[in-house]
């Protein structure tokens, strides 16, 4: 059902354009919406009801005019206006309702229509003609973005990307996935580029943090120039932030483009994996490593093997952090203060994970 905010401001712009009197009611006769200062009888309610009942456009009562507004050819609303300039506000405030009732009921259709698009469930014949009834463009460049957020915080963070997104750009559409995902449908200006992509993904980010304290991981695909091409962009957002959550656990934002070398581990086969594993280590030592030793491990290779750097951000002595690298190459038996060694054992640790 439409708000009562909307249909409120409706009213209000009509009366400043008009300057007519505005009483909006149900089907019951009971206000939904009102612009007036005037006392409205009771037996004008009465004369809407007859008015939803008999099937009449509009009628007249102690100087109130009322239209009916209908939802797909069924009365669901009465206006009644009052003044010089009552019958034109009647008028064009019935035409204006059916117009908002239409697009209010045509939102849920539009919803389940993109998600099927992007879900690949559409063929493509049925996809463009589909779209054209809806009045969606089918050659427009848009890209899928794909926000992930944790437990009850996905009811919370689509009301705030709907609140954020819609007024701008009623262009996009913001559709509730599975799993905490909220996927966008993002249509893309002439002047976008993956940049302004990257913009909007941390916008989106920073207001969920902000309004809300949200945790969220946003991941986008590529962009597209036609409607049937959206279930590629979805799939590849979705790629994107499995291979993000792996190999990349602190970036909140993740561009398919940029996936570097984790795209090319998280393909591989997992046979292939298990034997590379066993070639590089005896035992399943990757398991053995605590929290510390990791900690260290990531602190180094994020420094380029830079020991002294590395024991300044760790807050050790520089001595401290050599022993800790000599027992860990006589766990795993690789100097990670080597360049290949280091190269294999990163690998290693991504192929694990």
């Amino acid at each position: 059902m439409i708000s009562s905010g909307i249909l409120q401001k409706v009213l209000t712009d009509l009366h400043e354009i008009t300057g007519a009197d505005l009483v909006l009611m149900n089907r019951e006769g009971k206000t939904e919406a009102a612009v007036t200062e005037r006392d409205f009888p009771d037996h004008c309610r009465e004369t809407a009801v007859r008015l939803v009942q008999n099937g009449d456009s509009s009628a007249e009562d102690a100087g109130w005019l009322l239209y009916r507004a209908d939802e797909n050819g069924r009365p669901v609303m009465v206006l009644a206006a009052c003044g010089d300039a009552a019958s034109m506000a009647g008028r064009i405030g019935a035409a204006e309702l059916e117009t908002v009732l239409g697009a209010v009921k045509e939102r849920p259709d539009r919803n389940r229509f993109m998600r099927d698009v992007i879900l690949g469930r559409i063929g493509e014949h049925d996809l463009y003609a589909e779209a054209g009834r809806m009045h969606i463009r089918g050659d427009v460049r848009r890209i899928v973005l794909v926000a992930e957020v944790k437990g009850k915080d996905g009811e919370t963070a689509m009301q705030i990307m709907r609140a954020m997104l819609t007024p701008s750009r009623s262009t996009d559409t913001i559709l509730e996935m599975d799993a905490g995902r909220v996927a966008v449908i993002h249509e893309m200006r002439t002047d976008d580029n993956r940049g302004s992509v990257q913009t909007l993904a941390n916008a989106i980010a920073d207001t969920l943090n902000a309004e809300a304290m949200i945790p969220v991981r946003i991941a986008w695909g590529t962009c597209t120039d036609a409607l049937g091409d959206l279930p590629r962009s979805y799939s590849e957002a979705c790629l994107a932030m499995e291979v993000g959550r792996l190999f990349l656990p602190d970036q909140r934002a993740i561009d398919y483009d940029n996936l570097g070398i984790g795209r090319l581990i998280y393909q591989l086969p997992v046979p292939l994996c298990r034997k590379f594993l066993d070639e590089t280590f005896d035992t399943n030592v990757l398991e053995l490593l605590d929290k510390e030793t990791l900690t260290t491990i990531r602190q180094f290779f994020a420094n380029n093997l830079n020991i002294s750097e590395t024991a300044r951000q760790l807050y050790v002595h520089r001595n401290t952090l050599v022993y800790r690298l000599e027992k860990l190459e006589k766990m795993i038996g690789l100097d990670i203060r080597k360049f290949d060694e280091a190269m294999t054992f990163r690998i290693a640790m991504m192929v694990h994970d």
